[in-house]
């Protein structure tokens, strides 16, 4: 019997302690992260240029990315330096010879595909339904064509709308479900239903410290994207490792390896 790990509730301020924590992994390897960053980028583009397959390998692939970073980040918090020489040695625990963990995370890139795609679909109706709702304003006014071209836009407006927030919902919700499920997944092998209602419990039960954390990095983000992008270089590491401190935080997780591991929530000097 597999043995699901609790979702614990944390005070609010333990948002600003998950981006200290961030920083405090980015610091160790700084060089080893900006480098994958650069690479992981380029490897979307790439898989993104693949005719018609690119969107489908995209969504696949994506839990394996986060894999992999949740990897990194516990490679630098049980204080092991990254450098380019062991830079794809977490790769090893994904190869499909692991079993389990390849096969969950398949599992949730495939989840996650048919939840774009239902996105999609909703997004698509809400056009089609709002077309048709200004075309048929536009015959049954017997309006010219400035004002058919008005209705047109008013009823694609009038029902995209709910349409557009709908499907912004599933895909918050499916990232809530998603997020915690792959680093339980990858570090405890927990199966992928009870990995994804974990995760689900988890932002439930720390709301309000997971709306402060977003609201920090709005603000950061905002400042990142000012020198041409580039402050992103070091936000996403950051954030990468901030998500791994709120993984070991929420759910009181202890590496295996304890020599030399970063104390994640001592304050910044």
């Amino acid at each position: 019997m597999v043995n699901i790990p609790v979702a614990h509730s944390v005070t609010p301020g333990q948002a600003t302690v998950w981006l200290q924590s961030g920083w405090r992994i980015f610091a160790a390897s700084p060089g080893a992260w900006i480098v994958t960053i650069l690479l992981l980028k380029v490897i979307s583009i790439v898989v993104s240029l693949v005719p018609l397959l690119g969107a489908l390998l995209g969504a696949l692939l994506t839990p394996f990315y986060s894999a992999f970073m949740f990897l990194l980040a516990h490679e630098n918090s049980v204080g092991r330096t990254i450098t380019m020489n062991n830079l794809i040695q977490p790769l090893r625990k994904l190869e499909p010879k692991e079993g389990g963990v390849f096969q969950a995370l398949m599992i949730l890139g495939l989840l996650s595909l048919a939840v774009a795609f239902a996105i999609a679909m909703v997004m698509l109706l809400g056009l089609l339904l709002g077309g048709v709702l200004g075309g048929v304003l536009g015959a049954v006014t017997e309006a010219d064509d400035e004002m058919v071209v008005a209705m047109l836009v008013g009823g694609l407006s009038l029902v995209f709308i709910p349409f557009l927030l709908i499907g912004s919902l599933l895909g918050a919700i499916w990232g809530m479900l998603c997020f915690y499920a792959i680093p339980l997944v990858t570090f405890s092998n927990i199966p992928v239903w009870p990995a994804l209602k974990a995760s689900g419990q988890a932002f439930m039960r720390n709301i309000v410290p997971w709306l402060l954390f977003g609201l920090i990095l709005l603000g950061l983000g905002i400042v990142a994207s000012i020198p041409l992008f580039l402050g992103w270089l070091v936000l996403l590491p950051v954030m990468v490792g901030a998500g791994y401190a709120s993984f070991v935080d929420i759910f009181q997780y202890t590496p295996a390896e304890s020599e030399g591991t970063l104390d994640l929530f001592k304050p910044l000097d």
